[in-house]
Formats: structure tokens, C-alpha cells, sequence
């Protein structure tokens, strides 16, 4: 005969690993006995990170990422982006078992980055600070693309004679208007 028991108690529980052991008697002596073991912890992932994230030079970038909690407890999940110089940072949020949450960061992209990709790195920690997931996070800059040249008047100069040296500047990226100099 099979039958499901549930049981109640007032005790306080905390995060962890648990065994759960069943045993039946007959006549005080056991006569079957069962174990199981269960987690009550939280378990995070990163559930969505945007892709294909572009910034103009003079802006303020924003990246957010959607964090879920897929165990079977509340908790704490820390959030770190690091790009370049631009941002280290860490943010913290608590989720609900199973829930799920956003977090956003916000820097400024210098007037002075080149028109190219770049990385960052995502980091997910649990409130104990262990490292659950590291990813890269592309970006792309539409930055300046610079051309330098330069030319003297002349061919040939007598000595003590004058030289003119001319540099031109070029960005040759025209989405892109910035203050070079």
C-alpha cells in the first residue's frame, strides 16, 4: 500500500543541504527505511543579456541583464560588469525562488574611442561571493577613425631657408562629430 504523508513543524530551516530519512516500524523494530537528500538554496543564471550593443562616443551607455533564481530558495545574487576603465561595478539583488529580476548599469563612452568592438565581462556571484558565471559581453563603439597626414611646401630647402609643415586630421567615421582638437 502506498501513501503520501505530509508533515508540518515550526522549526526554522536554513539555506543548505538536507537529508529527509523515512523509516517504518512494526512493533518498535524497522523494518524499511529510506533516505533522500534536498538543497534549500538559490541557484542563479543570467536569463537574458542583451546582444548587439552599440554606443556612440559622448554617450552614456546602459547595460542590463535579467537574473533568475532557479532554486528553491530566496537569495542574494550579486552582479559585476567590468569594461575596460569605463565601469567596475557590483550590484546586488534578491530574488524570490524561481523569480527573476533586472539590474542596469550605466557609464559614460569617452569622446577618444576608436570606431571597433570591444569586451566587457559579466560576472554572477551568490551572496557568499562565489563566481556561478563569467561571460564576455561584445559591444560595439562607433568611435573616431582617425587619418593623419602631413606635407612640407617645398621639395628641397636652401639651408636657413623655412620649412612649412602641414598635418591634416581627418575622422573618417561621419556619423561621428567630436572635439579633436
Amino acid at each position: 500500500e502506498a501513501g503520501t504523508f505530509t508533515f508540518t513543524g515550526t522549526s526554522t530551516v536554513f539555506l543548505g543541504t538536507y537529508t529527509v530519512l523515512a523509516e517504518v516500524l512494526c512493533n518498535g523494530k524497522v523494518i524499511s527505511a529510506k533516505s533522500k537528500e534536498f538543497s534549500l538554496l538559490p541557484q542563479f543564471s543570467f536569463e537574458s543579456i542583451r546582444s548587439g550593443l552599440t554606443f556612440n562616443i559622448g554617450d552614456n551607455g546602459t547595460v542590463t541583464v535579467v537574473v533568475r533564481n532557479h532554486g528553491s530558495a530566496e537569495g542574494q545574487a550579486k552582479v559585476q560588469l567590468e569594461i575596460l576603465d569605463l565601469i567596475e561595478e557590483t550590484k546586488t539583488i534578491w530574488l524570490a525562488p524561481h523569480g527573476t529580476g533586472s539590474i542596469s548599469f550605466n557609464f559614460n563612452i569617452p569622446d577618444d574611442f576608436e570606431d571597433r568592438m570591444y569586451n566587457g565581462e559579466l560576472r554572477l556571484k551568490d551572496q557568499d561571493d562565489r563566481e556561478l558565471i563569467t561571460t564576455l559581453l561584445p559591444f560595439k563603439v562607433n568611435g573616431i577613425r582617425l587619418t593623419v597626414t602631413g606635407r612640407l611646401d617645398k621639395d628641397y630647402y636652401q639651408e636657413d631657408g623655412t620649412a612649412t609643415l602641414t598635418i591634416d586630421v581627418s575622422n573618417l567615421n561621419p556619423g561621428i562629430t567630436s572635439q579633436m582638437y
